[in-house]
């Protein structure tokens, strides 16, 4: 429904829409339910009644003829599409809410692309409104990455979404000022003067105006004489990524007594405590690995984890051939593999659903996914989490099952995983492992291998870091990109960074 007017059927070729077909799949996609009348007079607004509501039905029976035989509308008085239909333009707004900002970046978000409804003035209105809306949607997904990889210290990254935004809106101060600023971040004043003039004499030739006053005097004021522009800030790759593992000896033979013993492992700790860094790098002395992860907008949405999980494994694993059945059940969860077969009615259904599920990763195990990083395991939605026991489980505490390291926060989970942790803890086929934070030596050692004299103030940064390695890692980023002062010492002041 995104750009060309088409619908993909569960199964066949897509079908190409005529107009006012893609109309009216695009008003019942986005704007709900609506009556024969409504929709008649809102796609024929000069017709008489009687031919509106003809024309309409008409183009329903073309549209249910072009799908195959699939049924395209509920049951009623008020005209509604199934449920079993996927909506991208639905898609591209839950990738938003739930932060995956690259998926709607990298989206094309013209909404009906190329075609007009001058004759639907009221319909007209409201696809306007709409595609504004998703402009506006994508707009926002691109500055959230800039400022991302701005405050990451990637300018060039940050160079190249800030000429994003000035393709998508090429006529507005705010994209420009995007534009302007990252070049000034990356020391090149002369590029961003250059960007000014542009913008000036796009904005005489369409609009015959001049930039916002406040673009202007930016610029004004980076075109003197004295001005001095602030070097790049790049957070050395030491700080970022400190290349040592420290103070986590003794807890990495545990991890690895318990790899021997085919034990599920669950890291817990604080933010920051070093869980996944810790995970990653025991995972990757064993071999290759695959990371799934939850996230915070996950818990609710039943099945959000693991319809992100599943969707992963299937494309890392391109060539796995499910059975029908179980492909049939993983519908529910993955509408790109066809049509659901509906909701889960009793508990035979749910079963037959985890089974397949279990059945779809034993076949990833054995074509290669015996080392599995979850990360987050506090963030899963209840319902990925029941499944998850049952599938993870048959895999835990045998030699030729699937390895597993999972992270997780003890002061965010809620009860019921609570419960789950500690029914897998009693019967002995998992074990949980704190990270404590690191002892003072290991912390010195921490800057040190950081290029940070520990020297000064070692121990007030410990405790202001809680003695764990992510704050510190914060802290002195932090410092970097504001641009650290060579006359004071470093450990002062990541002390005096708020």
């Amino acid at each position: 429904m995104l750009g060309e007017a088409l619908i993909q059927p569960p199964e066949g070729a897509p079908l190409v829409l005529e107009r006012k077909s893609a109309a009216l799949l695009a008003f019942l996609a986005l704007h709900g339910s609506a009556s024969r009348s409504q929709l008649s007079g809102l796609l024929w607004p000069e017709s008489p009644e009687a031919t509106a509501r003809n024309n309409l039905s008409q183009t329903i029976r073309r549209l249910k003829g072009g799908c195959g035989g699939s049924e395209l509308f509920l049951p009623g008085e008020l005209l509604a599409l199934v449920p079993q239909w996927q909506i991208d333009v639905k898609q591209l707004e839950m990738h938003h809410l739930q932060g995956e900002h690259e998926q709607v970046a990298d989206c094309n978000v013209e909404l009906l692309s190329g075609l007009y409804y001058d004759d639907c003035p009221e319909f007209s209105r409201w696809l306007d409104s709409y595609r504004e809306r998703l402009l506006r949607l994508k707009q926002r997904s691109l500055v959230l990455l800039l400022e991302q990889r701005q405050q990451a210290g990637e300018h060039r990254a940050a160079l190249a979404l800030a000429q994003r935004l000035v393709e998508l809106e090429p006529l507005s101060d705010e994209s420009w000022r995007h534009l302007i600023q990252t070049h000034l971040q990356m020391g090149d004043r002369a590029a961003a003067i250059n960007a000014y003039q542009r913008y000036r004499a796009l904005l005489q030739q369409e609009l015959n105006v001049k930039p916002m006053p406040q673009l202007t005097a930016l610029v004004e004021r980076i075109s003197t004489d004295d001005y001095l522009p602030p070097p790049p800030r790049e957070v050395p790759a030491l700080v970022s990524h400190p290349p040592r593992l420290l103070g986590r000896e003794a807890l990495w033979q545990r991890m690895e007594l318990a790899w021997q013993r085919h034990q599920a492992i669950f890291l817990c700790g604080p933010a920051g405590a070093g869980k996944t860094r810790l995970a990653r790098e025991f995972l990757a002395s064993k071999g290759r690995y695959y990371a799934f992860e939850a996230r915070p907008s996950d818990y609710a949405i039943p099945y959000a984890t693991h319809a992100r999980t599943y969707r992963e494994m299937l494309r890392a694993f391109s060539s796995l051939v499910l059975p029908d059945w179980v492909r049939r059940e993983l519908m529910r969860l993955l509408p790109e593999l066809g049509e659901s077969p509906g909701p889960l009615a009793n508990v035979e259904d749910k079963l037959r659903f985890y089974q397949a599920k279990a059945e779809a990763t034993r076949l990833a195990v054995e074509a290669g996914m015996q080392r599995v990083l979850v990360d987050d395991l506090h963030f899963v939605d209840s319902a990925s989490l029941e499944a998850g026991n049952f599938v993870y489980a048959q895999h835990w505490g045998r030699a030729e099952g699937m390895h597993t390291v999972i992270c997780l926060r003890e002061d965010l989970l809620e009860p019921a995983v609570k419960q789950s942790l500690q029914s897998a803890l009693g019967t002995g086929v998992a074990v949980l492992l704190p990270l404590p934070p690191l002892d003072g030596d290991a912390f010195a050692a921490l800057l040190a291998s950081m290029d940070i004299d520990p020297a000064s103030g070692c121990e007030a940064l410990w405790q202001r870091c809680g003695g764990y390695p992510g704050p510190l890692v914060q802290l002195a980023s932090a410092v970097h990109l504001a641009g650290a002062d060579p006359t004071l010492p470093f450990v002062t002041q990541m002390l005096n960074q708020s």
